[in-house]
């Protein structure tokens, strides 16, 4: 799978697709947009931190993870 990394510049490379875990759900994500805030984390300003960051990005479903390890 395509990734941004997020270095000191982002850098695109070709990742292998993740092993999915218990209630994990891999979203294939079509479109992004950056935030204010985005910016200024980037640039190491402190800022509130959720353990899952909320953002502006729009995708699918591409595969859940199933107790029988069947995947969509």
């Amino acid at each position: 799978m395509r990734a941004l990394v997020a270095t000191p510049e982002l850098i695109e490379q070709e990742l292998p697709t993740p092993k999915l875990r218990p209630h994990d759900l891999l979203v294939r994500v079509e479109a992004v947009a950056v935030n204010p805030v985005d910016t200024k984390v980037r640039a190491g300003v402190p800022a509130w931190r959720p353990a899952v960051r909320p953002g502006c990005w729009a995708g699918m479903a591409a595969a859940w993870w199933r107790p029988w390890g069947r995947r969509l």
